[in-house]
């Protein structure tokens, strides 16, 4: 029998140690795969990591030697290992006792020091990655860019209006809600440009965090086309806060218990797709479907919408059985709304004609301020995603082929959304003190 190993027949490389993974089974589990390096070495692929072993027979049985865990134990080492022990092997003797194990374990000491000694400046370098720290290091590279006065007006900015909000919290930690309500912040003081300039300055220190690894998301961008901050509020766009919501929904039945018109319903209508006026306005029976079924849907044509794009809306539960209760009303057998002259509402009743009567103004809310209400409450929850959020409002997407993609990736998320909104409006009404998110 050969004394040697014969180096041109081993089989593994570097990269196929470290790119191996292993394989789902028929059931979907995680399946063992093992890698051969030539004269009883393998690498063993696991579900819970890459081990080394050596397989041999001595004295008429089959065995096995363990030789550490890949990476810590590298390639070379492992084959440094493997010769020593065939060696013993040739001669008789068990490498499971002995100089191999003392070997072995030498190598993994050292290189399990060195590994914990690099995981503890990794976790000690994350625990300095709060906002504080990245926004100036991204601070003093602009710095050379700009001139003088707007690197001032920039350092105040953070100094004054943001650090003292999320400086000392991780960078990667940062959500949706923590951005809002900087911004907020700014924004009730009137600050309008201020409140632009801020929102501006954090998506482009959360990109540099991105771009250096050292978060995965930057929630600045959900505020980038949101009309959700306070500073959005104009004559024709003022909204309420969700915590006014239940004082209103509770304020909208009980007119409808005094007398039940096309405007009030129509207006809950509105309120539960966060739908533009004219698509309720305008919204006829035959653009429903599935209305017993499991995923009930309303069609908007695209002649109705502001992009002419048509819009599928997922009907919630609440909708639908607001739907079923229009119905009963017998109105018109073409029109939801037909109004009095039956070709749909005009624009008039759903205001002056419900919220006047609940002795809302102008001043305090219109219907298209209920958009903003909802896509400022879905993106302070953290649960959605932003571009699902969009395409709840039917904001536009500019890329086609974009557009066509996510229209289909969020369909579901979009009928999440809307369901979670009528559960959210329904506990509001009820008067709960906290609103689940």
């Amino acid at each position: 029998m050969s004394r040697q190993l014969d180096p041109t027949k081993r089989k593994l490389t570097d990269v196929v140690c470290r790119s191996s993974k292993p394989k789902l089974d028929e059931k979907g589990g995680l399946r063992t795969i093992k890698h051969s390096d030539g004269y009883g070495l393998n690498l063993e692929v696991r579900h819970d990591g890459k081990f080394w072993f050596y397989a041999f027979r001595l004295n008429g049985k089959q065995l096995k030697l363990s030789l550490g865990s890949y990476p810590t134990v590298r390639l070379s080492d492992a084959r440094e290992m493997h010769e020593k022990a065939w060696l013993m092997v040739q001669k008789g003797e068990d490498p499971r006792e002995g100089t191999i194990t003392r070997l072995q374990l030498k190598k993994l000491k050292d290189q399990d020091k060195a590994l914990q000694l690099e995981q503890k400046a990794k976790e000690e370098a994350k625990s300095r990655q709060t906002f504080h720290v990245i926004a100036n290091q991204w601070l003093a590279k602009k710095e050379p860019t700009l001139s003088r006065n707007t690197f001032r007006i920039r350092r105040s900015l953070l100094k004054n209006d943001v650090i003292p909000v999320i400086g000392n919290r991780q960078i990667n930690e940062l959500k949706n809600a923590d951005i809002f309500d900087v911004l907020n912040r700014i924004s009730d003081r009137g600050s309008t440009s201020i409140t632009d300039l801020c929102r501006r300055i954090l998506q482009e220190v959360f990109n540099y965090a991105r771009l250096h690894e050292l978060c995965e998301n930057n929630p600045a961008e959900a505020v980038k086309h949101a009309p959700d901050l306070k500073r959005h509020r104009s004559q024709h766009r003022n909204f309420l806060e969700f915590h006014e919501m239940g004082n209103f929904m509770r304020n909208l039945k009980d007119s409808q218990s005094k007398a039940v018109t096309q405007s009030n319903l129509a207006l809950e209508f509105l309120i539960l797709t966060v739908v533009r006026s004219k698509n309720v306005r305008k919204a006829r029976w035959e653009h429903f479907r599935d209305l017993d079924g499991q995923k009930p849907t309303w069609m908007i044509p695209a002649e109705f919408m502001k992009e002419s794009r048509e819009h599928l809306v997922p009907l919630s539960h609440q909708a639908v059985s607001l739907l079923k209760r229009i119905k009963s009303y017998n109105w018109n057998d073409q029109w939801l709304f037909p109004g009095n002259t039956g070709n749909g509402l005009s624009e008039g009743p759903l205001f002056k004609n419900t919220m006047l009567k609940m002795n809302y103004s102008p001043d305090q809310v219109q219907p298209h301020g209920f958009r903003s209400t909802f896509s400022t409450h879905a993106n302070e929850s953290g649960l959605w995603n932003r571009d699902a959020i969009e395409w709840v409002l039917a904001h536009s997407e500019k890329n086609e082929v974009r557009a066509a993609y996510n229209r289909a990736q969020y369909l579901e998320e979009r009928r999440q959304i809307l369901q979670w909104w009528a559960d959210q409006l329904d506990e509001a009404e009820s008067g709960m003190a906290d609103v689940k998110k």
